[in-house]
């Protein structure tokens, strides 16, 4: 994932909280979206150029830090929220996801049979997909972030 770009204005030198492009509105003098400014013309207007990491994908909630520069440039982080019902949200999709993921292998039991009619090369490609179909759950950021692989045609 890559960093997600935010905007704020500065009063006085202190960034307000981060914005969307979109929420800006009309600037006045400027007549393009913000997201296609140079940093030149932001500062012109009294915005700046925020960095935001990639938002979490590991089901707890998030809430932006203030803006703070750094080497010059602007980052905020994530800030981690309470979350009271996170493992129990947690257990439950990781079951759903697992019952998802068996279905699949389910219907590519056939695929493994000695009489299947298939040559060794696609057995093979059907006995990759299938592990990497049980690898699922071994994951990074499983079960809020399920990559499924490409079934073999």
């Amino acid at each position: 994932m890559m960093n997600q770009f935010f905007y704020s204005k500065l009063t006085d030198g202190v960034p307000s909280a981060p914005i969307f492009s979109a929420a800006v509105g009309p600037v006045t003098g400027l007549n393009k979206p913000l997201d296609i400014c140079s940093d030149a013309e932001l500062a012109e207007h009294g915005f700046v150029r925020v960095v935001a990491p990639p938002y979490p994908q590991d089901g707890y909630r998030y809430e932006m830090s203030v803006p703070r520069e750094d080497g010059g440039v602007w980052k905020v982080d994530w800030v981690q929220l309470p979350t009271p019902l996170r493992d129990e949200t947690m257990a439950k999709l990781a079951k759903q996801r697992r019952d998802d993921r068996n279905a699949l292998l389910a219907t590519t039991d056939w695929t493994q049979l000695a009489d299947a009619a298939l040559t060794v090369e696609k057995k093979a490609e059907w006995a990759q997909y299938r592990q990497a179909l049980r690898d699922i759950p071994n994951k990074p950021n499983f079960p809020w972030v399920v990559d499924l692989p490409v079934r073999p045609s």
